[in-house]
């Protein structure tokens, strides 16, 4: 019986090989895992613009000086 499953599954290797549409799927799954990448970079800037945003407020809340970033000189 294991063998037969094991002869079933090449066959459906081999077809899955010749079938072009195998390949399409393969390069949507690429450009969606590069969109997915530029997507979690951009979050990533983004969660730390809003840090530094929270640390302003915990400054001005605290009294403490304003950093260079809270003052608009810092990047």
């Amino acid at each position: 019986m294991a063998i037969r499953l094991s002869s079933f599954g090449w066959r459906i290797c081999a077809r899955a090989a010749k079938d072009a549409s195998g390949a399409t799927a393969i390069e949507y799954t690429l450009v969606a895992s590069l969109i997915l990448v530029g997507l979690l970079g951009a979050l990533s800037h983004v969660g730390e613009q809003h840090d530094k945003n929270y640390e302003c407020v915990e400054h001005a809340i605290q009294g403490d000086e304003a950093t260079d970033f809270c003052t608009g000189r810092g990047a």
